[in-house]
């Protein structure tokens, strides 16, 4: 059984690449695209490590397709011109979805529609599935955290007390 998110209020957002490999400038509004959301979960990091144990986080969101969208980079509707794996996908949530209501608000204490980000993550073509009868494309969205899996540290440059950031980053 799925457990799926009620998607009232939510809002998801994509950035792809450029032609020359770069984000596009700014977010892609996909939320009409957007059939269902599943629910957030954590996976344990299986992989050998020695920092100790964290979470990965994904998502899987499934998308009307008709119009070719989410399809390969060669296709010429598509968002993707220049690789669909690790474009960028936002998924908000609207506070007051339908604010329907007239009165008064002290200014600049009260916000409508304030738009809350509730998950951000780089999309994993290697479990892009497409259903070719209903064309519904599925992605997972894999959590920020999944780019530690590939961060590669040159081991002579790490000194007794390094922290981990200091590896990482520098």
């Amino acid at each position: 059984m799925s457990t799926t998110i009620d998607l009232n209020g939510i809002k998801v957002y994509l950035l792809p690449f450029d032609y020359d490999g770069t984000y596009v400038a700014t977010w892609i509004n996909i939320t009409k695209y957007v059939t269902n959301i599943g629910a957030p979960s954590n996976d344990i990091d299986s992989n050998d490590y020695s920092l100790g144990i964290y979470r990965n986080s994904n998502v899987n969101i499934s998308l009307n397709n008709r119009e070719g969208k989410f399809s390969d980079i060669d296709i010429n509707q598509s968002y993707f011109k220049y690789k669909r794996s690790d474009s960028l996908v936002k998924i908000t949530y609207q506070i007051y979805p339908e604010f329907n209501q007239a009165g008064i608000v002290e200014v600049g204490n009260f916000y409508l529609n304030e738009e809350v980000e509730i998950y951000k993550g780089l999309i994993s073509d290697e479990s892009y599935k497409m259903n070719l009868k209903d064309e519904i494309a599925t992605l997972t969205i894999l959590g920020l955290e999944n780019l530690f899996d590939r961060t590669i540290v040159p081991y002579a440059s790490i000194n007794n007390g390094d922290t981990l950031a200091t590896i990482i980053y520098t």
